[in-house]
């Protein structure tokens, strides 16, 4: 009984105990990167930047899986956020800068951030396919030779980017001024043109965005979601479900017109069939989008499926830090 005993305790002594710092988490993130389980490497990359957030590799890397999702702004958001918070000396970020604007199609950006990796880090670990980048922009940028519009596209971009980031925060008056900028300057832009819509019907001024969707409306998912929209929050709701009759069993490709059709029958509290739009929805294609998550979590609340709901909203919050700040979404009616 007694070596038992003195053995159990040599055992309990050769014990290692596991240390979860953010080095741990963040060698999990890329386990599950290379497995291409790329929603749990983004889990555990940013509870990585949470406990460590001094540490530049670990948003480099987050930058290196939303590139590989194909969400090439948010990618650039984190490399320019982790310039901004260190430096210059982070060189690598040029070159991943670099390459995500390529895929963009946004050119002279990347020869941009192309020149500049190579400028500070000529011999570095990306020389060679910063080089070889930059060999393939000369090629492409010779049958663009009109600079003006390479300039209007990446004028078009920030405006884009800079009214999509008001908007997914409900700050309409903000996005208004954006929006009617980028209308002077682009005013065939389809979806600007119901986004002013919108922004402005949730500015304050109800009848006249009524009065504008009115007068552009056509039969496209992006009109029949503002004129069901409007008429519900004017109270009138027979207008708003006999509209919703025509998204019914509508289905688009594009993911984010499947996206406001998910939206629209929440609005209108058709929860049955917004939850199944939403539980539809490729997650890593719409993750981008706030409206996705605070919906997604208010429906699945109303339905009654609680946990999941409170779980939707854990990871739009880990996802979208910003919206720590509001109340979950089934507290806000």
């Amino acid at each position: 009984m007694v070596l038992t005993t003195d053995l159990n305790i040599q055992n309990k002594q050769k014990i290692i105990p596991l240390t979860l710092n953010s080095e741990f988490y963040f060698q999990k993130g890329i386990d599950a990167f290379y497995k291409h389980k790329f929603e749990r490497a983004e889990k555990w990359i940013l509870k990585a930047m949470e406990l460590n957030p001094n540490e530049a590799v670990y948003p480099s890397q987050l930058s290196v899986l939303y590139t590989e999702t194909g969400a090439y702004h948010k990618a650039n958001q984190v490399l320019l956020d982790v310039l901004d918070q260190h430096g210059d000396t982070y060189f690598d970020c040029y070159y991943l800068l670099a390459n995500n604007f390529a895929h963009l199609g946004l050119l002279k950006e990347a020869e941009r951030y192309a020149e500049a990796y190579l400028e500070k880090d000529p011999t570095g670990e990306f020389a060679s396919e910063t080089e070889q980048l930059l060999t393939l922009l000369d090629m492409s940028l010779e049958e663009e030779t009109d600079d003006w519009v390479l300039e209007r596209e990446d004028e078009l971009l920030k405006l884009q980017e800079t009214a999509f980031y008001y908007m997914q925060r409900q700050h309409y008056k903000e996005a208004l001024a954006v929006l009617n900028e980028l209308l002077e300057h682009f005013p065939e832009h389809i979806v600007a043109k119901y986004d002013y819509q919108f922004a402005l019907f949730f500015s304050g001024e109800k009848e006249k965005a009524l009065e504008y969707a009115l007068k552009e409306r056509t039969d496209t998912v992006y009109s029949l979601f503002n004129l069901i929209t409007f008429y519900y929050h004017l109270g009138q709701k027979e207008k708003a479900y006999l509209l919703s009759n025509q998204l019914m069993n509508l289905m688009p490709i594009q993911v984010e017109k499947r996206l406001r059709i998910a939206l629209v029958f929440s609005e209108i509290v058709y929860l049955e069939k917004a939850y199944e739009r939403f539980d539809a929805l490729p997650s890593q294609k719409v993750q981008h989008f706030l409206t996705y998550y605070r919906e997604f979590a208010r429906t699945s609340y109303d339905m009654g499926y609680t946990e999941k709901a409170q779980k939707i909203w854990e990871k739009a919050c880990l996802k979208h830090p910003d919206l720590k700040e509001e109340r979950p979404p089934w507290q806000s009616f």
